[in-house]
């Protein structure tokens, strides 16, 4: 996720060693070194978390967060101030300023809080709105909006909820890479298991045990909505590019849990906020439509590596001690059918495939999905090359030479 900021304005904290206030400041949140010192974990954590309260997501009181230099690309770029730990977007931006591109005429950012997926209770979207118009009318051209891996279904979103009008005159071209429309099971592992740094950001964190990472990313993850987002869609199984009620994802000596399970699995971990959460976002509409976007959409995904289609534990779930270490599967299940990038199978990125094509057609819009094999869920570049192909298309047929990007 991109880099994010947080004020404190006399936070009720539970722990005497938090920080009650910035003083006014905005201070950086994630992520810096201390983010995942010990001392310092159980503040973030505080300040992260995210409720379920009366059907409507809460936050800690005197807790904002937000991202990073909304509009500008060095928040998607790197995750921390002093440019040590770089994300997905490095390799993105660079790659077009060396096509000549250059940030804040025609390449911009529009980085989100990554806690939420669609249902947001701040005012991205609207930002987002004004980011694209602005553009449009700074450079006279129509803006491409560029989005990886949640980013797509938050751009979907975006745009489902726009006029046609308003995309007709604004909206150039849609590239959606390595999308997670459907989910993937490598999220609900993450929800059970943790991550660790490596996994986390390719890089150790060696002045950490890893134990207490583990325990430290799960306790993120499974306080925030976009995780429950990315789980696995409920559905009728893979003809449909879903998950059906007869597909394991999780086994334990005494339980199997399914897509329909969810909620169960978070209730058999103790993580009970996790339930509530889970339990909104698989019931939110928002999950389960799927509109067409109504402009020029370019899907690109990875096929080909093994990804994950069911993970198997030796012993059965329960609650855990504060630093405990989060049980690790004792065997992971590969599908040759859910061969994808390696997080999400290949029923995630070709359910537009099936449930876009009448739609865009009566639109009169372009929808287009590539396959690449053997591209790895977080190392899409091989994609670049073709999406400048088709941006310097549109720019000489519509004359739309920029381009925004989005987590």
């Amino acid at each position: 996720g991109a880099s994010l900021q947080v004020q404190l304005h006399d936070k009720r904290t539970r722990f005497a060693d938090c920080p009650k206030t910035t003083d006014g400041e905005w201070d950086i949140i994630w992520m810096d070194d201390h983010t995942l010192d010990p001392s310092g974990a159980v503040c973030f954590i505080e300040n992260m978390e995210i409720d379920v309260q009366n059907g409507k997501y809460t936050t800690f009181k005197g807790v904002s967060i937000r991202p990073r230099a909304f509009g500008k690309v060095d928040g998607l770029m790197y995750l921390d101030m002093e440019k040590r730990h770089e994300s997905f977007y490095r390799s993105v931006v660079e790659y077009f300023e060396g096509q000549g591109y250059q940030r804040e005429v025609d390449l911009f950012g529009a980085p989100y809080d990554w806690r939420y997926s669609i249902e947001r209770p701040d005012s991205f979207f609207n930002d987002l709105q004004k980011l694209v118009e602005d553009t449009h009318r700074s450079t006279g051209q129509k803006v491409a909006l560029f989005a990886h891996s949640l980013g797509p279904s938050v751009a979907l979103h975006f745009l489902d909820t726009r006029p046609k009008g308003w995309k007709d005159e604004h909206v150039a071209a849609f590239f959606a890479v390595a999308p997670v429309w459907s989910g993937n099971v490598v999220s609900v592992n993450y929800a059970i298991s943790g991550i660790n740094c490596r996994e986390a950001w390719d890089s150790g964190c060696s002045w950490v045990p890893t134990p207490i990472t583990r325990w430290f990313l799960r306790e993120v993850l499974t306080n925030i909505p976009s995780s429950y987002f990315t789980f696995p869609l409920r559905g009728s199984g893979i003809d449909d590019d879903t998950w059906g009620k007869t597909d394991v994802i999780v086994e334990t000596p005494s339980k199997n849990y399914t897509a329909y399970d969810m909620p169960q699995l978070m209730q058999d971990l103790g993580l009970n906020r996790g339930k509530k959460m889970c339990e909104k976002v698989q019931s939110s509409p928002g999950k389960t439509a799927f509109p067409a976007p109504g402009v020029d959409t370019y899907v690109f995904y990875g096929k080909g590596l093994p990804t994950p289609s069911k993970f198997t534990y030796r012993e059965d779930f329960r609650p855990l001690q504060k630093w405990e270490a989060p049980p690790k599967a004792a065997s992971i299940e590969y599908k040759e059918s859910d061969n994808g990038d390696g997080i999400c199978p290949l029923r995630t990125a070709l359910r537009s495939s099936i449930a876009w094509p009448e739609e865009q057609a009566r639109l009169g819009k372009v929808l287009e999905h590539k396959g690449y094999p053997m591209m790895e869920h977080k190392n899409t570049t091989q994609t670049l090359p073709d999406i400048l192909a088709i941006l310097n298309r549109l720019h000489a047929t519509h004359s739309s030479r920029s381009t925004g990007t989005q987590e």
